[in-house]
């Protein structure tokens, strides 16, 4: 069971756990809904990602998403920090003429940031890395490169076409 008890305006998400095949998540937090009492949440553990296609079944997916990730401070000034990292990942859009595999990367959680400390992967046949970061405040902006090389598909049909790219995104 997951517990949420509430008192004075604020939320406290009791130790919990999702746990199934290839998923085990732990998460705990308190929450101030109309208060500026102190917040924090806590999440660890690993999702299977082909939990995905129960809600989207025609995208073939698989990897895992690992978390490590903790937060304190306010609602208006959260203080997150941690890990999210990306083991295997494919996603496969069916009728889709690209997709990824063997995404491996870290995604690092710094207060008000979000960076791609690492990101290599296959699309099309051809290596693809990423870089760069995210800010989310005092306002949203981005800094984020990709680089791919020897990407293969068809599109239209008939067509087969190679590219290479060096992608950004500011």
């Amino acid at each position: 069971p997951i517990t949420v008890d509430y008192r004075a305006g604020v939320a406290t998400l009791q130790p919990s756990e999702i746990r199934g095949t290839g998923t085990d998540l732990r998460f705990q937090g308190v929450i101030p809904v109309n208060s500026n009492a102190p917040a924090s949440l806590t999440l660890l553990g690993n999702v299977d990602l082909r939990i995905v296609q129960l809600v989207q079944p025609d995208l073939d997916t698989s990897g895992q998403v690992q978390f490590d990730i903790n937060s304190h401070g306010t609602v208006s000034n959260p203080n997150i920090v941690g890990q999210v990292r990306l083991v295997n990942v494919t996603a496969l859009p069916s009728g889709m003429p690209l997709g990824l595999e063997q995404g491996n990367g870290v995604l690092t959680l710094k207060n008000n940031r979000l960076e791609v400390t690492k990101f290599t992967g296959t699309v099309g046949g051809g290596p693809v890395k990423a870089s760069g970061a995210v800010t989310f405040r005092p306002s949203l902006q981005f800094s984020l490169a990709m680089e791919a090389t020897g990407i293969r598909f068809q599109y239209p049909q008939g067509l087969r076409v190679t590219v290479d790219s060096n992608l950004a995104l500011i």
